[in-house]
């Protein structure tokens, strides 16, 4: 039997660890400040049904272990839609503009949102295991 370790963090780095250790036998529980999982990683949903990323949304080439994790895990993505033109507000005093995308490399998304992601390594946890509302104060060893 191993010692109960804590994650402090229901971000993707705390769910991802926790899933890797759990994967190998250790009990775990994550303690999370909000009352949601995923830190920057925050999908709501629009009243059609759309996802909107308030958060961390697409991710480059170079993002290796990423897409590792998404094949792992089943997760599809699709290569973000990147030419042409689009809307820009530097500020809420400014008015928007029209900009033309440069050439650049491809950038991916995740189908279903960012938060997919999230759910599906929340998927790995029993409800007792992630533990909401728990602002760590002090860590003691």
């Amino acid at each position: 039997m191993s010692l109960p370790i804590v994650i402090i963090g229901a971000g993707l780095s705390g769910l991802l660890t926790g899933y890797r250790l759990k994967k190998l036998g250790f009990s775990i529980t994550i303690l999370e400040a909000r009352a949601r999982c995923g830190g920057r990683i925050h999908t709501v949903t629009s009243l059609d049904g759309t996802p909107m990323e308030m958060g961390a949304t697409w991710f480059g080439p170079q993002h290796t272990k990423l897409k590792d994790l998404l094949k792992e895990l089943e997760i599809p993505m699709f290569e973000q839609y990147n030419a042409g033109a689009v809307v820009f507000q530097a500020s809420s005093q400014s008015p928007p503009q029209r900009i033309q995308i440069p050439p650049q490399d491809p950038s991916f998304r995740i189908k279903g949102g960012t938060v997919v992601l999230i759910q599906k390594l929340m998927s790995f946890f029993e409800p007792e295991e992630i533990q909401f509302n728990e602002k760590v104060r002090e860590i003691h060893f």
